[in-house]
């Protein structure tokens, strides 16, 4: 069963979203030269046994991008995209006729590598800032394959995090173009301890 998040939790990590998504909308922008419009919806938790349902389903295939999240927070943030959306996606970004990229070559990789990398980096950032803690983020790690077996990847490898993770449907929108992905942060045991423990210490301040 899933964390049910408290009322603060959830508007502290709305909070949280909503800045990067603000901050993600402009960088992405900037670096693509195309003006996006991106949202995090649907947030919540789920346990990694259900999260390549809420990615769309296992048997979609996909790309996505691992990050790894060190210092004080640890876990991992997983961005998975549908994989005909994501060769869209890169058909914009390389300024191609819609249908063009086909192969993942390592131009078409690197621009989901960076898209996850801006996402996962901004979205820390943001939260570093939030809980007073240093957060940083390592090199992330392309992958190509059924949505099922992609999670089952992750979660073999870092099941040691724990058994849930933070998702986020995320949408990137240009003109009449939306783009369906899935933001998912598998955080280290104590993560929403941590969050009240910041709560907790702001409105100790606030009554003082």
């Amino acid at each position: 069963m899933a964390t049910e998040l408290t009322p603060r939790q959830r508007v502290f990590l709305n909070e949280i979203f909503s800045a990067a998504a603000a901050a993600v909308s402009d960088k992405i922008s900037r670096w693509t030269g195309h003006s996006f419009t991106v949202q995090f919806l649907d947030i919540g938790y789920a346990p990694l046994s259900g999260i390549a349902e809420a990615a769309g389903g296992s048997d979609l295939y996909s790309v996505a991008t691992l990050l790894p999240v060190q210092s004080t927070v640890q876990g991992y943030v997983l961005f998975i995209l549908p994989e005909l959306s994501a060769q869209v996606f890169v058909d914009l970004v390389f300024n191609r006729t819609i249908g063009e990229s086909q192969a993942w070559g390592e131009a078409e990789q690197s621009v989901i590598i960076e898209t996850g990398n801006i996402l996962g980096s901004t979205f820390m950032n943001i939260l570093a800032r939030a809980i007073g803690k240093p957060i940083a983020t390592s090199t992330p790690l392309f992958l190509i394959d059924y949505t099922g077996s992609i999670i089952q990847q992750v979660v073999m490898e870092h099941a040691l995090m724990g058994d849930e993770a933070m998702l986020a449907r995320t949408r990137f929108s240009k003109d009449d173009l939306d783009f369906e992905e899935y933001f998912f942060f598998i955080p280290a045991p104590g993560f929403l301890a941590a969050v009240d423990a910041c709560l907790d210490a702001r409105e100790s301040g606030a009554g003082r």
